[in-house]
């Protein structure tokens, strides 16, 4: 039996997801500062963040966990993408149960740099069946 290309790892999440990596790089970049100088401001931030930081990336991982084992997959065709260098987007149309539906990412720049997404593609989306307006393309995640 051939071994499915697509897995569940939090460290392609983490790569991948444009809001994950930014929940976790904040903590993590104020308690190195706090660290260095040794400052109240950024250890004050620093909690702030990782009390912020923690649930939303636990939120995400959870999303991501539940799209990927009861996730539905399907072919969307991309209507929309836009490359800012810092966090891309792409915007694709799908349809589930006989209803149309728009949805997008926003993904690290690393992971579309060399994939070119264009409008009009065909891509293999993962849909949540219980909230179909929640979709993400499985390639760029998993």
């Amino acid at each position: 039996m051939e071994k499915s290309p697509y897995s569940f790892s939090i460290k392609r999440i983490i790569s991948s997801d444009y809001t994950a990596g930014i929940f976790i790089a904040f903590p993590f970049t104020f308690w190195i500062m706090f660290l260095i100088f040794q400052d109240n401001f950024f250890e004050i931030i620093a909690i702030l963040m990782t009390s912020i930081g923690i649930p939303v990336f636990i939120w995400r991982i959870h999303f991501f966990k539940t799209l990927y084992s009861y996730g539905v997959e399907i072919t969307g065709i991309i209507t929309f993408t836009t490359y800012t260098g810092r966090g891309d987007r792409i915007i694709y149309e799908y349809t589930f149960d006989n209803r149309k539906y728009s949805s997008g990412n926003a993904v690290a720049p690393i992971l579309t740099k060399d994939k070119n997404y264009n409008i009009g593609d065909e891509v293999l989306l993962l849909v949540d069946p219980k909230n179909p307006k929640r979709a993400v393309i499985k390639e760029l995640y998993f």
